[in-house]
């Protein structure tokens, strides 16, 4: 009998830290603050746009309990999923 290996998932690892890094720091969207206060207005904004993206790919949420993982991109599903903290 032939032993046989295959890969069947992964797990999510930081592939390097900021500090291995040089330059200037890139603004990511310098309208959008790092962080949002929670409000009527902020909700209705992210339902919208979460709405307005599912029309071309799936976007579903979960709730998960690791730091600096905010969501990821399933290429086989085409989707992406958003990492919730409540």
């Amino acid at each position: 009998m032939e032993e046989v290996s295959e890969i069947v998932g992964f797990r999510a690892v930081p592939v390097y830290d900021i500090q291995q890094t040089e330059g200037m720091t890139l603004l990511f969207n310098p309208i959008v603050p790092d962080k949002v206060e929670s409000s009527d207005f902020a909700e209705i904004i992210y339902e919208h746009l979460k709405n307005k993206f599912n029309e071309e790919l799936s976007i579903t949420e979960k709730t998960l309990d690791r730091v600096g993982l905010y969501g990821y991109y399933t290429p086989s599903e085409h989707s992406i999923t958003i990492i919730a903290f409540y």
